[in-house]
């Protein structure tokens, strides 16, 4: 795909649906915490000069990412074993 034939509006479509750019709709959610870690998020974002909302928004993302990483190690050790088993790793 020839991204310079795309409009502006057309290229932050695709980014998004790629996950290479972040929505700028805001979803709210009402979520639960137990009363330490809401006093610990909130002083992170004291800390950090961030919103609380930022403080959960990269705490997801790098929960998110960090599980993606694991996932993508476990196809690797699948497949290095697959491939020793045939010879072709060695």
């Amino acid at each position: 795909m020839r991204y310079h034939s795309l409009s502006a509006k057309e290229l932050s479509v695709l980014r998004c649906k790629r996950g290479l750019e972040m929505s700028t709709t805001a979803v709210k959610k009402t979520i639960s915490l137990p009363a330490k870690l809401s006093r610990e998020a909130e002083e992170t974002a004291r800390a950090e000069g961030k919103t609380l909302s930022a403080v959960i928004q990269d705490a997801l993302r790098r929960s998110r990412a960090e599980r993606l990483k694991r996932e993508l190690k476990g196809a690797q050790r699948y497949w290095s074993r697959k491939a020793k088993q045939k010879g072709v790793l060695t």
